[in-house]
């Protein structure tokens, strides 16, 4: 079982990882069965699609900084209450809070993550 500064780490180098704009780096800490499931668009299973859906996003981005807030973590699973700034290529600025829920494996690999926030807002601002 992974221990708790293990999914701390984890969490942290995620958060990183898209705040720096590395969709290659988020992407890595997912298991290779991994599934990201965000809001309004179809789950993206396995890394290599995680991958793709974390380009076409930060592609999109100038800036994007994605912080912790809180993080709660039990076992092998967490939750993180976030707040996240994105200033889109465009110009357009969006601010957004929500919550990620996390699950990984024994190796500190995430298996799921759910996000829930309402992604209009942000859809909005990264359209050209």
């Amino acid at each position: 079982m992974t221990n708790q500064e293990a999914v701390q780490r984890t969490i942290e180098t995620y958060f990183g990882a898209l705040s720096v704009l590395d969709a290659e780096a988020a992407a890595n800490l997912f298991a290779p069965d991994g599934i990201l499931h965000y809001p309004g668009v179809p789950s993206c299973e396995g890394r290599e699609a995680i991958r793709q859906y974390y380009q076409a996003v930060v592609s999109a981005c100038a800036t994007l900084q994605l912080v912790a807030d809180q993080v709660f973590i039990v076992a092998n699973r967490a939750a993180v209450k976030f707040t996240l700034q994105v200033t889109a290529r465009n110009g357009r600025a969006v601010r957004a809070e929500g919550i990620d829920t996390l699950d990984l494996d024994d190796d500190g690999l995430i298996r799921s993550l759910r996000v829930y926030y309402d992604p209009a807002p942000l859809r909005a601002a990264l359209e050209v």
